[in-house]
């Protein structure tokens, strides 16, 4: 069994507040539908590649380019650097979990 990606969650979350009937009370509910940050950084990606020098730096370093497969090329590579990016965000945020009440950093 493989392990699932981690894809950041979703890009634009958004909390919905529901009301039932009969309740006196709202119940919260975290919608998670549409693009993941994953998505969101790859589609970012792949702009830049798009733009300028990009598309000629990437077509030349990627040697599974064959002049037909242009737009897979790009979009495994969008999702190589969104993933890249993802991995490094998540190093952040699992460090600064690790501070102290000092705000020094545990070793």
């Amino acid at each position: 069994m493989s392990t699932p990606l981690y894809d950041g969650g979703p890009a634009f979350p958004r909390i919905m507040v529901s009301i039932e009937p009969n309740t006196a009370s709202p119940t919260l509910v975290t919608q998670m539908e549409g693009m993941t940050l994953r998505d969101y950084f790859a589609g970012k990606a792949m702009q830049s590649i798009y733009a300028g020098e990009g598309a000629k730096m990437v077509a030349n370093v990627d040697g599974r380019y064959d002049g037909q497969n242009w737009g897979y090329i790009v979009a495994t590579n969008a999702y190589m650097m969104a993933d890249a990016m993802i991995a490094e965000r998540k190093k952040f945020y699992d460090n600064s979990q690790r501070k102290t009440s000092t705000g020094r950093q545990e070793d």
